[in-house]
């Protein structure tokens, strides 16, 4: 019994881990999925380090982050985790261009 319970503890553990890990790409790899609610890609904003992203198709979610080196973002980057997203419009040569919705914060 305590072998089954330590098993599942790793078993979600392991899950946790890799639904929290974040993809490093180059911007030419960085997938532009749309504007549609199942199938986008938001930008979440950037720390020194990285530009962070989240995909989504259907209900699969990729977190990906592109070296902050690499890539600018246009409109102007935000700070990560600030609340703010914006959706990825394209990906030209080394250039994010983002939909920033009116309102959003």
């Amino acid at each position: 019994m305590r072998s089954t319970i330590v098993g599942i503890l790793i078993v979600i553990v392991c899950n946790v881990v890799a639904c929290t890990s974040s993809r490093t790409v180059s911007p030419q790899s960085l997938p532009v999925n749309g504007f549609d609610p199942f199938s986008h890609t938001m930008y979440r904003g950037s720390d020194p380090d990285f530009h962070h992203f989240v995909g989504q198709r259907g209900k699969s979610r990729t977190r990906f982050r592109v070296p902050a080196t690499q890539a600018t973002i246009d409109p102007a980057p935000f700070k990560f985790d600030s609340g703010r997203n914006a959706f990825v419009e394209s990906v030209n040569d080394n250039s994010i261009q983002l939909l920033v919705l009116e309102g959003a914060r």
